[in-house]
């Protein structure tokens, strides 16, 4: 007969949520599958099964969760027994990061675009599309609108996905696959890989290469073309990209000629992840921002202050007419009465502030894709009663997942302050039976869906010769038409976007920015911290029950709070002179020590004759190709005892590699410092390179070294006096580059 079991995932090492799951098993059968458990990441969980309330048997499993912010991770899906060369990924150590991968078969794929959280990039090689069905599809797909990475390697493989439902993000149509002796394009960024140090192998074969010939589709850029058929080409779609490459990396001939660095580097340059709610940095950001929409209103330090000022002002001129007119007693009577008093309207005026909050309430915060053919919904709700509840919240749809938010200790051998969430799954609806909620306490959980699509039309970001312009585009039907705030997400910084009359207007001043509210500083700062893929169109709104989506029913909890919703922005950009400014170039800490200097506010104190920090300048991965003419580098960098001298140089990226702080300094002086481009003026803060080489920035990643000095005017060896003259802060460095694009780009 048929046994109803019931599956208790629980994970270890302070874990914040449970995962249950029922299934039947019919008499004298196995049960095989996979199911989507969507609980905080740890990398150890066990497994409980029971019947009824009988437990059966219970075990241990070991799980790898890797941040793709702090850790690339690659996604290999693939069901060639031939297929080799993915574990040198971890052994390459000239590649720009260190990436661990994981390689799955396509019958095993996840089902759901939440598989993919972890990963920074998919590669598709040639899995058996017989069992990678239409679910499967659909979650490579949403994971891509989002703002993901994927990557068809094979040209076998990316023949045969023009004939399912990954056509449609496919950024070329596939022609045929013929063998080629030598793609000579392709070798010689094998040969600026290896450099010319190092003994390598040719692109080639007398065998023949299998090469994908194909034509471009839409819009997008082809970093490499052989004749007439792009080798390289990249399509945005949605927030997310699709790259596609003509011949293996992967393989013997790609490795020995330097072509699988070449490759691989430049695939890292333009991976991206979506956002995610189970990062493990969002125990900290995300809370702080529910606290602000769950705290009690704090009157601001104007009433405060008049408040004060005229109690202390009516109280001293009783006490005077009470002196002058001897009656001392009735004086201290009154300023007493009048103390109970302004008490008294301290405590009507907090009741009246608060007074918006209801019994029940839920605290909201949503963040919402949406690419016009594809939207993904994640959302963060905190409870707060004023009584104790149980409440039992269950998911809006069938593919609704529960999760628990990160814990708030990073110590594995501490639990969540909470007791853990229960997740609990029957047939097709997740829910959180009875869910404690104590009062006055908020309680958090999170959930993800898949709403219906939303129609959006695309804002186009533009560079020209003298600053980027935004398009003016219609606003979303679906979106309100006040309090409204838009945000331009650019790969370095966030700006905000003047609306009116129904549109997307263009870039509004910086100085907008300054009238933003606590939370929506707060919003901004998460948003402009590259988490989120750019460039893009941010929409911050009061939330708006039952209107905007919301993946649990809250039952009698009332909502309120904010909604964040995320369109794609196209990119452009004309052949010829060209400018990008410092809101699209990201410079990137190289070592620990850049790192620790640069995230660090306090002072520091210099005590070696000179120091050194080196930073990595990253274009836009859409202008990887320009030719510098010159480039304009800022420093903020103060030293109140000004014995400190900044001198910056530039120097080509090289072999960048993942361990960059081995070979740093010796003997006092920086490697790179050495034979670096030296600045053609400086003018305090600012120093200008003219007449650069048109390799200075790596045709392969974009990518560029930036070193800075830092040397004493008067070498100072007293510890006190050195904490006096040689203490500095270091701030930003911000990077403006005027150069030649040789083709008009569409991204």
């Amino acid at each position: 007969k048929s046994v109803t079991l019931r599956l208790r995932l629980l994970p270890e090492d302070g874990g914040t949520a449970i995962f249950e799951y029922e299934v039947t098993v019919p008499g004298k059968r196995f049960i095989h599958g996979r199911e989507m458990v969507t609980v905080a990441p740890c990398q150890k969980y066990r497994m409980e099964v029971f019947q009824g309330t009988r437990k059966l048997t219970t075990f241990e499993a070991l799980t790898a969760y890797s941040d793709p912010l702090s850790r690339c991770q690659a996604f290999f899906l693939d069901d060639n027994p031939s297929f080799e060369g993915v574990s040198e990924l971890g052994r390459t150590p000239e590649l720009l990061e260190r990436v661990s991968q994981t390689k799955i078969s396509a019958a095993k794929a996840p089902t759901h675009w939440a598989g993919y959280d972890d990963s920074r990039v998919v590669v598709i090689g040639a899995p058996d599309f017989r069992y990678l069905g239409s679910d499967r599809c659909a979650a490579l797909i949403e994971y891509v609108h989002r703002g993901g990475t994927v990557v068809f390697i094979s040209p076998a493989g990316t023949l045969a996905a023009a004939h399912t439902p990954l056509a449609d993000i496919l950024p070329v149509t596939p022609l045929r696959v013929r063998l080629v002796e030598v793609v000579p394009e392709l070798d010689g960024w094998g040969a600026t890989a290896f450099g010319p140090k190092r003994e390598r192998k040719p692109f080639a074969s007398p065998d023949g290469i299998p090469f994908l010939e194909s034509t471009p589709k839409d819009e997008g850029v082809s970093t490499l073309t052989h004749g007439d058929f792009p080798v390289i080409r990249w399509r945005s779609i949605g927030l997310g990209r699709v790259g596609v490459i003509a011949v293996d990396p992967c393989g013997a001939i790609a490795r020995n000629s330097g072509c699988f660095l070449a490759v691989w580097n430049h695939i890292l340059s333009w991976a991206q992840a979506p956002y995610s709610l189970s990062y493990r940095e969002n125990n900290t950001r995300v809370p702080a921002l529910m606290a602000q929409l769950t705290g009690h209103r704090i009157p601001g330090v104007r009433p405060v202050a008049a408040l004060l000022f005229g109690y202390a002002a009516l109280v001293t001129i009783l006490l005077i007419v009470g002196y002058a007119l001897r009656r001392h007693a009735t004086a201290w009577i009154a300023a007493a009465a009048l103390g109970f008093l302004a008490t008294g309207l301290v405590f009507i005026g907090a009741y009246r502030a608060n007074s918006h909050r209801p019994r029940r309430g839920a605290a909201v915060l949503t963040l919402t894709t949406a690419s016009g053919t594809r939207t993904a919904s994640q959302a963060v709700v905190s409870l707060q009663s004023r009584s104790d509840a149980r409440p039992t919240l269950v998911g809006q749809a069938a593919d609704t997942l529960i999760r628990g938010l990160p814990a708030v200790t990073r110590d594995k051998r501490k639990q969540s302050g909470d007791a853990p969430v229960l997740v609990h799954r029957a047939g097709e609806i997740s829910s959180t039976p009875k869910i404690n909620v104590a009062a006055l306490k908020p309680r958090s959980i999170a959930a993800i869906s898949s709403p219906p699509p939303l129609p959006t039309s695309h804002p186009r970001l533009t560079m020209g010769t003298d600053s980027i312009t935004v398009a003016a585009t219609d606003l979303p039907d679906w979106l309100p038409p006040n309090q409204l705030h838009a945000f331009a997400i650019l790969p370095n910084a966030i700006r905000p976007l003047r609306l009116g009359d129904g549109q997307i207007q263009g870039l509004a001043s910086d100085r907008a920015a300054l009238r933003l509210d606590p939370f929506l500083t707060g919003v901004s700062e998460l948003v402009s911290s590259g988490r989120f893929p750019s460039p893009a169109v941010a929409f911050v709104h009061p939330f708006r029950p039952g209107t905007d989506p919301l993946p649990l029913d809250l039952t009698d909890f009332t909502a309120q709070g904010y909604a964040i919703q995320f369109i794609p922005m196209r990119a452009s950009a004309p052949a010829g002179e060209i400018e990008i400014p410092a809101t699209c170039i990201r410079v990137v800490p190289r070592g620990n020590v850049t790192r620790m200097y640069l995230t660090n506010r306090d002072l520091c104190t210099v005590r070696r004759p000179e120091f050194f920090l080196e930073f990595d300048v990253v274009l836009p991965a859409w202008m990887i190709g320009v030719q510098p003419d010159s480039v304009e580098a800022i420093i903020d960098a103060r030293n109140p005892g000004g014995n400190l001298v900044t001198t910056v140089r530039l120097a080509p990226s090289g072999q960048r590699g993942h361990q960059p702080g081995k070979a740093k300094t010796l003997g006092g002086s920086s490697a790179s410092w050495l034979g670096a481009i030296e600045a053609t003026s400086s003018n305090g803060s600012t120093h200008a390179f003219q007449s650069l080489p048109p390799t200075l920035f790596s045709p392969i990643t974009g990518q560029c070294r930036l070193v800075l000095r830092l040397t004493q005017k008067q070498l100072v060896r007293n510890p006190i006096v050195a904490e006096r003259l040689n203490s500095w802060r270091f701030g930003s460095i911000q990077i403006r580059l005027t150069g030649q694009l040789p083709e008009q780009r569409e991204f």
